[in-house]
């Protein structure tokens, strides 16, 4: 999303949390907010701090949330003057269920809490990005402002010239291959 942003001419800055520190890459500006945090609770809770306040910070007019744990976020930035776009490419209070590393029990009463502040969450803001129309329906009846963008490749990229100039198709999946992920 940020390259293209930045290739159709948007100036661009990344928030991260990873320690790597702040740099230009490819026209977009990569800002880094501190050290990655290894505890997952303690990194939900103070990274995404942290990315808020650099995003309060940065001169932008609209910030894309792209993470969950940002979500609580959404109304903050707006008493900002910030436009808000939430990104819920994954339905996380169905996607927490299936983590094998919560126990189920734990796993049903965090699935609610999450989608309780997730819903209350996102009525601030100004659009919601769905990457199904499953999830775009979850949260249809909370905020109007819904845009379903699925996640399929162009076409186009998928048909490469080797070094004879025929163009042939190839595809490849980057992520884990796991019971999880289909």
């Amino acid at each position: 999303m940020c390259g293209s942003l930045a290739y159709a001419g948007y100036q661009v800055s990344f928030i991260v949390s990873d320690g790597a520190g702040n740099e230009i890459s490819k026209n977009i500006s990569i800002i880094d907010t501190g050290r990655k945090i290894s505890n997952r609770l303690l990194r939900m809770i103070f990274s995404s701090w942290r990315v808020y306040r650099a995003a309060v910070k940065s001169e932008a007019l609209v910030c894309h949330l792209h993470d969950p744990e940002l979500a609580p976020y959404c109304l903050f930035l707006r008493m900002h003057g910030k436009k808000v776009i939430y990104d819920a490419h994954e339905d996380m209070p169905r996607q927490l269920l299936s983590k094998p590393y919560i126990k189920k029990s734990t796993a049903r009463i965090l699935s609610v809490i999450l989608e309780i502040i997730e819903n209350l969450s996102v009525k601030w803001a100004n659009r919601i990005v769905t990457a199904t129309d499953t999830i775009g329906k979850r949260f249809e009846r909370i905020n109007p402002g819904i845009t379903v963008i699925n996640n399929y490749p162009s076409i186009t990229e998928l048909h490469i010239p080797n070094n004879t100039g025929e163009k042939i198709k190839r595809a490849c999946y980057v992520g884990g291959l796991s019971f999880i992920r289909g």
